[in-house]
């Protein structure tokens, strides 16, 4: 999707313990339940971009858009890229 002209690359990041305390708010997760799920999918992250060739998957130049996720909640991260989405034709 590199090249596609309509795709855009969003990278959004947070603290480990803000994430295990969403996936246990949003998921009903124990604590010991979400630190394995983070853990499994950060590996299992890692493994498909390493399969794709991409090494530096977490630079922040490869991306549009890297939101911390820490200062925004899903909302007003979603009202954002689509902010920018829609704007994205106006050059």
């Amino acid at each position: 999707m590199d090249d596609h002209p309509d795709a855009y690359h969003i990278l959004l990041i947070d603290e480990f313990d803000n994430r295990m305390k969403f996936m246990m708010e949003h998921y009903e997760l124990s604590e010991k339940r979400a630190i394995q799920v983070l853990n499994s999918e950060d590996r299992r992250r890692v493994s498909l971009y390493n399969r794709l060739g991409k090494k530096d998957y977490d630079n922040p130049a490869l991306y549009h858009i890297v939101l911390n996720m820490s200062r925004f909640d899903l909302e007003s991260a979603l009202k954002l890229i689509t902010a920018m989405v829609d704007l994205g034709g106006r050059r």
